[in-house]
């Protein structure tokens, strides 16, 4: 060490509490510095005596009425417990054990009819031609929807869509980005 400790690391050297690289390092100081080898030495010394201190029993301190006194308070405590736990304890109202289960169940079908309704009450798409057959296609003026040679729809005004997404189930889905205003458009098309 170029300097000397702090009274800080010096306490801790004496506490036993330094990490064992610091410990080392100091322990290597002190074996040449008798200043700082003293200073550890008076925090040892204190250490010492407040554990000395800490040990000793007050004075007069009869340990016999002690455990009295401790056994009269514990006594009394289960006496208090045994007559307040003596009281009736009021009747619970009784609840029957399969109320939850009903709350899900009628949660659920409501979710589900809800569900029904608004699959069911979409507008119908546009009936197929002689083919019978309906596309969706993305085009640069937009989501084209053609159920007959000479039948056709397109979504998004002369707009690129940003991304386009077929599902399985025949729909289409395109968002639209208007440059002016910054909208972002979307359209669901769905084929039957």
């Amino acid at each position: 060490m170029r300097r000397h400790p702090k009274a800080e690391k010096l306490a801790l050297y004496a506490g036993g509490d330094l990490p064992l690289a610091e410990r080392v390092a100091l322990a290597l100081h002190l074996r040449f510095c008798a200043h700082c080898r003293e200073e550890a030495g008076r925090f040892l010394r204190a250490r010492q005596a407040f554990r000395e201190e800490a040990a000793a029993l007050p004075p007069g301190l009869d340990w016999g009425a002690l455990e009295a006194e401790m056994r009269a308070n514990i006594r009394l405590g289960v006496a208090a417990g045994a007559i307040v736990g003596g009281r009736p304890r009021r009747a619970r109202s009784w609840e029957p054990p399969w109320k939850p289960a009903f709350v899900v169940t009628a949660t659920l079908a409501v979710v589900m009819a809800a569900g029904w309704m608004l699959e069911r009450s979409r507008m119908p798409a546009p009936a197929a031609g002689p083919g019978g057959e309906v596309v969706l296609r993305s085009t640069p003026e937009g989501l084209a929807v053609e159920w007959s040679s000479n039948e056709a729809a397109v979504f998004g005004a002369g707009r690129t869509p940003v991304a386009a997404a077929v599902n399985w189930d025949g729909s289409a889905r395109a968002p639209f980005l208007d440059d002016e205003t910054g909208q972002v458009t979307i359209y669901n098309v769905a084929a039957q």
